[in-house]
């Protein structure tokens, strides 16, 4: 958040505030975040209130999950949510990655592994609302998360920081 303030301006919140799914709050955010997501098991008030606050306006950003299994379990999961909206990757054309800053390249590599390609992945609505951006295989908020550590390479940090501007930008004005 504090990237966010500094670089749009954005009177951005700096606190984390965790909320599930089944409390009225979540309404209050019009950006949700997820991580490791292959081990989610969505409860049927969950699975319909994820899907009220998609289609409400709000968005998700489902990052740090990797693999075949955590893929088809997440995969499920939004199916529960959306049987007829299936997951489609984001061409480098979609506008979420030239919204803010040009990172059309998508060539942020994940921390954790070479042999992973990474994918960026999202969910419209009936209007063409991008409602979601899921990046699988990658981990972008861990360049975030150790970005004030000397050994984390400065030009990674922000290059991931233009991806989380890039989300939080787009959602707020689509």
């Amino acid at each position: 958040m504090k990237i966010m303030t500094e670089v749009t301006k954005l009177d951005a919140n700096p606190g984390s505030h965790i909320i599930s799914f089944q409390n009225d709050d979540c309404y209050k955010y019009p950006i949700a975040y997820l991580c490791e997501v292959g081990f989610m098991n969505l409860s049927e008030e969950e699975i319909r209130r994820m899907g009220q606050y998609l289609l409400r306006g709000g968005f998700l950003i489902v990052d740090d999950f990797r693999g075949e299994r955590d893929w088809s379990r997440f995969r499920y999961q939004m199916r529960r949510v959306f049987p007829d909206r299936p997951l489609e990757e984001l061409p480098r054309t979609h506008p979420i990655w030239t919204c803010f800053y040009d990172i059309s390249n998508l060539a942020l590599e994940p921390l954790y592994s070479n042999f992973l390609v990474p994918q960026y992945f999202g969910l419209s609505d009936d209007n063409g609302r991008l409602m979601m951006v899921v990046d699988y295989n990658n981990d972008i908020s861990e360049y975030w998360e150790w970005s004030d550590n000397p050994m984390m390479p400065i030009e990674e940090s922000n290059e991931a920081y233009k991806y989380g501007v890039n989300y939080v930008m787009y959602a707020l004005t689509h």
